[in-house]
């Protein structure tokens, strides 16, 4: 493994943590190389945020901190909750057929 500053661990909502995941984190973790976990996948169907949550702390040993929280789940996902600014960060589809942000109101 290359010399890293920090490490983003991609944990898909569905899957949760997979194998592979585990032995690049142990690597992290004997190298005291800092990881920052991203639930990716949101818009998708998948697992509830506080069971993912859950597993990562079980599975890896680890405190976690959300610092966004979804809103709406699967087809219902518009946006998360920033935790650190207390802002709602609403999505709304484009004329282009992407996403914008929306202003939260």
């Amino acid at each position: 493994m290359a010399v890293f500053d920090c490490v983003m661990m991609v944990i898909d909502a569905a899957k949760g943590i997979e194998k592979q995941t585990l032995k690049l984190f142990e690597v992290c973790r004997l190298k005291k190389i800092p990881v920052l976990t991203f639930i990716n996948k949101m818009d998708m169907p998948g697992r509830d945020p506080l069971d993912l949550m859950d597993e990562v702390e079980v599975a890896l040993k680890i405190k976690s901190y959300a610092y966004n929280w979804p809103i709406g789940l699967g087809k219902e996902f518009c946006g998360v909750y920033d935790r650190l600014t207390n802002q709602a960060l609403i999505f709304e589809s484009s004329a282009k057929g992407g996403s914008q942000l929306a202003p939260s109101t």
